[in-house]
């Protein structure tokens, strides 16, 4: 009778340590997969990001070429008198 009562529980554990063992391994790819979707929604903010700021660069760089333009004007008609 001993002997079956040990036989079961050594099962039961066994049992039970490749299920908790199973389950930390599918936890761990849900956590891979977690942050493949961080990363991948970082990135796309990052590249959005990246590209407004250069766009407001650009818009900044225009603006400053017009202004330099309308200086350079007066300067010629001031010149000019």
């Amino acid at each position: 009778m001993n002997e079956n009562i040990e036989i079961y529980f050594k099962i039961v554990t066994t049992t039970v340590t490749f299920l908790l063992g199973y389950h930390r391994y599918i936890l761990s790819l849900f956590e891979k997969k977690v942050d493949r979707t961080v990363c991948e929604k970082e990135r796309l903010f990052i590249e959005k990001f990246r590209g407004e700021n250069i766009k407001t660069l650009t818009d900044g760089i225009k603006r400053i070429e017009e202004r330099m333009a309308r200086i350079e004007e007066q300067l010629m008609k001031q010149n000019k008198n």
